[in-house]
């Protein structure tokens, strides 16, 4: 996800595969795209060719990437998941030692995914290592 800052110049609209209409109306805007390096570069310059200057970010994609890497278990070549069923589980979470909402999050947090998600619940339900959370019973 690629975000550009753009200003000034004149205005443009972009039909780019795979996003909505990028539309600059002049001034200052915003726009975000998903897009490969080439096709952010490309975008930024159309919006320079119109005169406009142009700010563009990636973060979102970083944050994204770590994620995934994190979720491969990168840099972890000795990490298996306890379950192939882990990475599809409500109680999944990359976050925590164990990679289990069921184990690692304070009681708050079980009772509140438990109470309110039917897919949490059948998730624990069907959990092939038998986990297990204390929710309190009012």
């Amino acid at each position: 996800m690629w975000t550009f800052i753009v200003r000034n110049g004149s205005p443009f609209n972009l039909q780019v595969p795979g996003n909505p209409n990028l539309t600059y109306r002049g001034g200052l805007d915003i726009l975000k795209a998903v897009l490969t390096d080439e096709g952010a570069d490309e975008l930024a310059a159309v919006a320079e060719d119109n005169g406009c200057t142009v700010e563009k970010t990636v973060e979102e994609a970083e944050i994204a990437e770590e994620e995934r890497k994190a979720l491969l278990g990168v840099q972890r070549q000795d990490h298996v998941w306890p379950s192939a069923n882990c990475p599809e589980c409500a109680w999944f979470d990359l976050q925590t030692a164990n990679n289990c909402g069921a184990d690692d999050w304070p009681s708050e947090s079980q009772e509140s995914l438990h109470d309110h998600s039917e897919k949490a619940r059948n998730d624990l339900a069907a959990c092939p290592l038998s986990k297990t959370v204390q929710i309190r019973l009012t």
